[in-house]
């Protein structure tokens, strides 16, 4: 119980910082980070909380909006709900980069491997990455655009979400982004 207090300590925090960047007006991608690591920690307290409840015979289910606690039934998974729209989603990417990325830098040549190196490569010679200049700059991949499109988004069988597109530009997933900068730093040296 003393992990699942201090999970919700965090998370007040985080809803706090976030209601304070929300009213500064110009803090979207802080507030959005603080956001996705919101979600996370709801849903490390839901897991501890139903593996609790388990052992008292009950289990989480999902009926229509609302959780609600229902002795003997198993937990249903609402398949009308899109991959990464769910606190579960966010948590299984997450956990998937951080398994797969220090393994595509280890391997350069994996397509992956090279989009990424060529995105944080650009990212330090430029503020701001087009979808064309990361093309150009891996002009001898035969297949970037299926690779990238399963390094922006979510599912199961994607290479791991590492990149946000908005309007053409990408950037690093708010969740993974410092996980992947010490990673490349790491490699660098």
């Amino acid at each position: 119980m003393k992990n699942i207090s201090a999970q919700f300590s965090g998370l007040k925090d985080n809803l706090e910082s976030v209601a304070f960047l929300v009213s500064k007006g110009n803090s979207e991608k802080e507030a959005h980070a603080k956001i996705v690591q919101s979600l996370v920690l709801l849903s490390q307290i839901e897991s501890e909380i139903n593996e609790l409840l388990k052992t008292k015979g009950f289990n989480l289910t999902k009926t229509s909006e609302l959780k609600t606690i229902n002795p003997s039934h198993t937990e249903q998974k609402d398949s009308a709900i899109p991959m990464g729209n769910n606190s579960n989603d966010i948590v299984i990417e997450i956990e998937k980069v951080k398994r797969k990325v220090p393994r595509w830098f280890k391997n350069q040549s994996q397509y992956n491997s090279t989009i990424l190196n060529c995105f944080l490569e650009l990212s330090e010679q430029n503020s701001q990455i087009t979808v064309q200049m990361l093309r150009n700059k891996c002009h001898v991949l035969k297949d970037f655009a299926g690779n990238y499109n399963q390094m922006k988004n979510f599912g199961e069988k994607n290479h791991g979400k590492v990149f946000e597109e908005s309007n053409g530009t990408i950037t690093l997933w708010e969740p993974v982004k410092e996980f992947i900068l010490e990673l490349y730093k790491k490699q660098k040296v």
